[in-house]
């Protein structure tokens, strides 16, 4: 993420981005600029070079020759010197726009983020921003580039020949009309694109994610069946896309063409003529050749920015995300946690119904139940995951979902699933937090993970690989809950945070957990009768009318 920070309350846009380096870009502008001298003069050179020639003057033809040598070094040089401020532009603008996005996302609301699944953002933050890149960026600062040369060549051409130059001028104009005929239908087909490249990424983790039950269920011709549906009309799209580019191409080097011919025609008869010398010829056949390309260049690129909009504006409603203005700020310790008449709803489908109880500082909860009667809904209600609920739910007399972040200041909380970061095993307990080693260490012991860490080659430092995947079920549970227990937060709440664990090491973990002052509020479905003894109550959801 980038380091840059970013006014939560100013509008950002990603064009916005380009700007937030001006001095790299003036320097990138400049750089076109002396890029664009150069190459005018090549074709000074190519002038001096061939008029020498037709004159017989060797002297002049080898002043010519180290002349053109100059011009094509410092040609070079430029192109270089161009190309390494495009870049820098390029990484800032992308750098800033990525951080921007992400440093909006997660000061949004939890609530908010669910309502999207991962993948559409994976793929916003990969795809579309490579795609942004390609149909925006990149063309942009072609268009900056190219025209440039173009002015700088058109206006050498008309010192060499007014009439060549109206002439290139005239049969290159057509040229711009294209954008117009080609940037409604790219930007469609991209728009078309971005969403099928969202969903395919999606039904690919799946893929991915599933392949043991995929193959135990010997599901793999279905599921492969099911993928190549899905990759055909995403690669079908794509292709679309790539010929509608095409043949917006295919188009602009006709009149290109048309162009460069015409102005060789008449640049010939006026060499007939009298008018032009050779020389003149050469070096106007290059600097049309300045005009042309680039003009094509830049019509593409117009047409590809005209395209981009789709992306653009789904970047822009990232950037846009703002963490929903909450009236309450929370003071710790929370001392009471309150559902009055909640009830809450999956779609259509009822989880809670008029659910009332009071938890309060220093409790130990117990909540069982059968699967899907809404134990799990009511410990993420309890820290504002969903804010869609019917009711009220206080903590400390004040509504959770009007509770800013401050809300976690003295409340920990341990899912099912509990989530491993490709990092050591020091980093995925504190997350980065710099917590004392005695804090560690005390959370290492109420965890049970001292013989998990003993066992590993680097102790602490050791890197436990992606979701880790070295870890076995019982060890992920023990990091999830060390996780939490070296906050020292004075509310905890764990979702099936045992289910993992044999029971010596559930019940030790207990143990430690509930003789804390901690207030806990537990979710299982599998706590033995003696692990349950220690609570001062249990709500059987199974018991609730």
């Amino acid at each position: 993420m980038s380091s840059e920070a970013f006014d939560m309350k100013k509008t950002l846009t990603c064009e916005g981005m380009l700007r937030r380096h001006p001095w790299y870009f003036l320097w990138a502008i400049l750089s076109m600029i002396l890029y664009s001298g150069a190459s005018l003069l090549v074709a000074y050179a190519l002038e001096l070079i061939v008029d020498s020639a037709s004159s017989g003057n060797e002297s002049a033809f080898w002043k010519a020759l180290i002349w053109s040598g100059g011009a094509v070094v410092a040609m070079g040089l430029t192109i270089y010197l161009s190309s390494i401020l495009e870049n820098k532009v390029k990484r800032l603008a992308l750098e800033s726009l990525r951080g921007a996005m992400l440093q909006r996302r997660i000061s949004s609301d939890v609530d908010t983020f669910l309502k999207e699944p991962s993948s559409q953002y994976i793929s916003l933050y990969t795809n579309d921003i490579e795609t942004y890149r390609g149909f925006y960026i990149d063309p942009l600062v072609r268009l900056y580039e190219n025209g440039l040369l173009f002015l700088a060549a058109l206006t050498y051409l008309f010192v060499i020949s007014w009439i060549l130059a109206l002439v290139v001028l005239v049969s290159s104009v057509a040229i711009l009309f294209l954008p117009a005929i080609f940037g409604k239908p790219i930007a469609r087909s991209q728009k078309t694109y971005s969403t099928l490249q969202g969903e395919f990424l999606g039904k690919l983790k799946d893929l991915f994610l599933f392949f043991p039950i995929i193959k135990t269920s010997g599901s793999e011709g279905e599921e492969g069946n099911r993928f190549q549906k899905d990759n055909a009309a995403f690669e079908r799209e794509q292709e679309r896309c790539q010929n509608l580019g095409s043949l917006s191409y295919a188009v602009d080097v006709i009149f290109a063409s048309f162009a460069q011919i015409g102005m060789m025609a008449l640049g010939a008869y006026l060499v007939i003529q009298g008018k032009l010398t050779i020389g003149l010829l050469i070096a106007a056949t290059q600097l049309s050749n300045s005009v042309t390309n680039p003009l094509s260049i830049i019509v593409n690129s117009l047409s590809s920015i005209a395209g981009s909009k789709a992306i653009r504006e789904k970047l822009d409603a990232e950037l846009a995300v703002m963490p929903r203005k909450k009236p309450y700020t929370l003071q710790s310790p929370i001392e009471t946690i309150a559902f009055k008449d909640v009830s809450f709803h999956y779609g259509d489908k009822p989880v809670l119904q008029g659910f009332n109880h009071l938890f309060t500082r220093g409790s130990k909860t117990l909540i069982v139940g059968p699967s899907g009667a809404g134990k799990s809904t009511l410990l993420k209600l309890a820290i504002g995951f969903y804010g869609d609920y019917q009711g009220t739910i206080l903590v400390n007399e004040k509504e959770v979902r009007d509770i800013d972040a401050s809300l976690y200041a003295d409340l920990a909380y341990v899912p099912q699933e509990t989530m491993i970061f490709d990092d050591t095993l020091r980093y995925n307990i504190t997350l980065g937090k710099p917590y004392s080693e005695e804090a560690i260490k005390e959370a290492i012991e109420e965890s049970d993970l001292a013989s998990v860490i003993a066992a590993l080659p680097s102790g602490l430092d050791s890197l436990v690989g992606e979701n880790g995947g070295s870890l076995s079920g019982g060890q992920r549970q023990r990091i999830g809950l060390a996780r939490a227990l070296v906050t020292g937060k004075g509310v905890l709440l764990l979702d099936e945070a045992t289910s993992a664990l044999d029971f010596a090491a559930s019940s030790q973990v207990h143990a430690a957990i509930l003789k804390s002052r901690r207030t806990v509020i537990e979710v299982s479905h599998k706590i033995s009768s003696e692990e349950a003894k220690p609570f001062d109550q249990v709500i059987d959801f199974a018991k609730l009318s």
